[in-house]
Parts: structure tokens; sequence; C-alpha cells
């Protein structure tokens, strides 16, 4: 079993745009894609919303994970405020040490101060590591289908 990295080295923190870079490598780790317009986008995006939604992790001080999620209402016909997670990305050699865990936590920490009753997302049916975290904090399969075309 992988040593928790949930000591005294870990600091779970709003993300700033000094993050971008780390979380274009981790997420190029992740997917094998270089995406640097995709994440100075997102990260601005977040800055402007809710940073405290938009987090990393460091560990000795370098970014080795996040996870964006954003407070919205009235989306896809719910009338209440609803956090929905957008990603979570875990440095592979960082994974398994709970820091997706203590990112996710410190989110549903802020939704519950911003009164937000309701927390999902979407994974893809054949992604069972991401199904399986959302499980294990609690999330469950909704009754709703997400339908899509390609143009």
């Amino acid at each position: 079993m992988d040593a928790p990295a949930t000591g005294t080295g870990l600091i779970v923190r709003p993300v700033c745009e000094m993050d971008t870079a780390a979380i274009e490598a981790i997420d190029e780790r992740l997917l094998g894609r270089y995406r640097p317009h995709h994440w100075e986008t997102r990260v601005r995006y977040y800055l402007s919303r809710d940073p405290e939604a938009a987090l990393v992790a460091e560990l000795d001080g370098e970014v080795v994970g996040f996870l964006f999620a954003d407070i919205r209402g009235w989306e896809f016909g719910l009338d209440e405020p609803t956090a929905w997670i957008e990603v979570v990305g875990v440095h592979p050699d960082q994974q398994h040490r709970g820091i997706g865990r203590r990112l996710a936590e410190q989110l549903l920490e802020h939704c519950r101060a911003q009164g937000v009753r309701y927390v999902r997302t979407m994974v893809h049916q054949d992604d069972h590591a991401i199904a399986g975290f959302m499980r294990s904090l609690g999330l469950e399969p909704a009754p709703w289908t997400a339908y899509a075309r390609e143009l």
C-alpha cells in the first residue's frame, strides 16, 4: 500500500495563475496530450467564478493534484445551487495517497459553507477508477442520462 500524503507536507489551497504550468504537466501525464490553451482558459474561468472551488494540492511545495468545481444553479432544470465537479487530477506518481480525497473534502467543506446541498459530476461509463473515487466520496449514480451527438 502506498504511503499517505496527508502529512505535514500536503497543503490544499485555491488555485492561482502560477499553478497553470503544473496543472498542464499533470494533465499531460494523465492523458498523454499537451493542452496549454485549455488550462490557461480553465484557470482564468475558475478564478473569475469561485476560486475556493478550484483547488490544488501541494506536496512539499510542488503541485501534485487539482480539482476544479463550480457552484451553479438552474442547470438542466435543477432549481437548487449545485456544485459540479468538472475535473480531478492527481500526478500518477502520487495517486492512491489520499490527495484526491483531501481535495474533495476541502471542496465539500466550501460547498457546505455556501449552503450547497448537492454535488454532481459526470463520469464516462468506462472510467471505473473515477467512478469508484466518486462513490468513495458518497456520490452515487443519478437518474439522468447524458445525450451527445458528434457534428
